[in-house]
Order: C-alpha cells, then structure tokens, then sequence
C-alpha cells in the first residue's frame, strides 16, 4: 500500500495554495502567531476550508520587519534592502533599472528591456524579484491610502475588473499592470509563431488540452471550440463591431475551428496575404491591450524563438513608442545553450 498524507494540515495547506494570488503566500493564524514578528502581515479575513468545521483566519506575509537580528542575517548575505526588499546585491542596478520602466508605463512611457545572461544567472529570478516588490508595494499603498487611491485593476484580458478581487480568485495582474508571459522551448523552434501562440494562450488562460489544429489541419481535439468561443468573446469585448476584422486570424494562428465561410475565404489567400493579416491582427491586439491599460509583454527564452515569431516581434516593437507598453525579452547568448 502506498503511503498518503492525509488529514486537515494537508487539506488546510491546499486550501492556502489555491487561495493565494500570483506572487503570494497565505499563512494559516497558527504560522501567523510563530512569525508575527518577522514579517509585516495583511490579515485577509476567513475561508472556508473542506474538512474543517469552522472557517479558517488567514494572513498575507508583505515584506520582513526591520527586526536586528533577522535582517542581519539576510543583509550580511547581500539579500536585503533598506527597504524589505529582498535581492542580489550584484543585480541592484539592472532591479532599479527594471523598477523604473514598469512605473514609467503608469505615465504613458513604453521601453524595450532586454536581460541577457549565461544559463543560471538568475534573469527570469530578476523578473520575478520585481514583480514581486511591487505587489508588496501596491499592498501596502492599498491599506495606507485605501483602494480609491490605486489604479482600477485589470484582468489577462487587459479589461477593467467590476471590483477589485477577492480571496479565493487568482487575479491575473500585480501592480495593477497587466503582464503576459510566453516561455519559449528548443523543441518549439520549427514551429511558426510558437512564442505568440504561448502568449496568445496564456492570455485566453487556456489548459493544455484545450485546442486543436482547426479547419484546415482536420477535426479539433476536445476543447478546441470551446477555446474558439472564449477568444470570440474576447475579440468582441476589445474591438466591438470591428471584431471580425481580427479574430478570424487569431483563431487560424492558434490554431482553432473556423466556420465554412471564413475557411473558404482563407484559401482564396497566398501566404504572404496570410502573413500580412495575421501581422496586422497581433500588432492591433497588443495596441488595444495597452490603450485599456499598462501592459507588460514578457518573452522568455528567446535563443529559441523561431524566424516568424522573431520577424512578427520586430513588426510590433515600435508600438512602445506611441503606447504603455513594456516588451522584456530574456535571452542567452547561446542558441545552442
């Protein structure tokens, strides 16, 4: 027989886990009272956990207090800051440096970031760091100057939130930014477009059974149109009466079913009049993303990216010049690393 944990602190710790936001921890009020001290705390009210009689007090750790011995410990390393920020002393420059352009998207200013680096130096870590800091920034703005005061959250979608989120949701957005991430992969270099297709189903929060090679590759897999009514939807919510204009061409690049008549139309089309249309249907996306609100379009692992991915970055980069919109692009040096 096999061994299982079982039993209410599991059930509690799995309750936390799925409860938390991106980014975060949630502590139960039994590690709150052995850590009071350490850190400075968000109480978050109560949840209800399965299993469990009574709901349960959680709590949501910001940043280290300025306790001596503790932070001498972390500041004798080189990983802490004057202000809780926790860090590599020798990447200060590049964390600032990073700080600076996501606040400066809350003024209208877009900025290329490239953070380049040998495997193992920590560039998606720097992201991360980042991210991280100002989430517990924007936490401690909200209890000192109250949620009126913060910019109105958005979701993935990059669309106004009808209230800002509650305990139990997974917002999809830190600091009031929204950020979209697309992971290349070496095995995904002889696919067109792999980087945007991850980005492109990372925005539709979709899983990984979900999709299918549409009506020109033969009959989708489970999901596939189910994905299709969701990226409908979206289109609609962002270019309105102007949505069939565009999301017929997301749809062919995820590729997702299309209806008889737009599969007919796409044949009377060579690949360059495909190619000029799909250009034109991601370079709209990402600029009416960033109309709604910041954005932050995080590509990594790019010594993978294929040729079209590449030459469609390429296509869409100068939009930063007109709108709030950070491109960060990680790479090794090495292709072949």
């Amino acid at each position: 027989a096999e061994d299982t944990a079982m039993g209410e602190a599991v059930a509690l710790a799995a309750r936390l886990e799925s409860a938390a936001a991106p980014g975060t921890v949630l502590a139960s009020s039994n590690s709150y009272q052995l850590l009071e001290s350490k850190f400075d705390w968000m109480p978050l009210g109560e949840i209800a956990v399965k299993g469990l009689s009574k709901p349960v007090a959680v709590y949501r750790p910001l940043s280290p207090c300025n306790d001596v011995q503790w932070t001498y410990d972390l500041r004798a390393q080189g990983m802490l800051a004057n202000d809780g920020r926790v860090y590599s002393a020798a990447r200060d420059h590049e964390f600032q440096t990073l700080v600076r352009c996501v606040e400066g998207l809350h003024n209208g200013h877009g900025s290329i970031v490239l953070v380049t680096g040998d495997k193992g130096m920590g560039k998606s870590l720097l992201v991360t760091q980042v991210r991280h800091y100002l989430a517990r920034r924007e936490a401690v703005l909200a209890q000192v100057c109250g949620e009126e005061a913060l910019p109105q959250p958005r979701t993935a979608q990059g669309l106004p939130c009808s209230k800002p989120s509650t305990l139990g949701q997974k917002p999809s957005t830190l600091g009031h930014v929204t950020w979209l991430y697309a992971n290349c992969r070496s095995y995904d270099q002889s696919t067109p477009y792999s980087v945007w297709l991850t980005m492109l189903r990372n925005w539709l929060e979709a899983q990984p059974d979900e999709g299918g090679p549409g009506v020109l590759g033969g009959a989708s897999v489970l999901g596939g149109r189910d994905l299709a009514a969701r990226l409908r939807r979206q289109a609609e919510m962002l270019w309105g009466d102007q949505a069939d204009r565009y999301y017929a061409y997301l749809a062919l690049l995820l590729p997702l079913p299309l209806d008889e008549a737009w599969a007919t139309r796409f044949k009377y089309l060579n690949a360059e009049g495909l190619q000029k249309q799909s250009f034109s249907a991601i370079y709209s996306w990402i600029e009416t993303l960033s109309r709604r609100g910041p954005l932050a379009l995080v590509f990594n692992g790019m010594q993978w990216a294929d040729v079209s991915s590449l030459d469609l970055l390429r296509h869409c980069l100068p939009l930063c010049d007109s709108q709030a919109l950070l491109w960060l692009v990680i790479f090794r040096p090495d292709r072949a690393s």
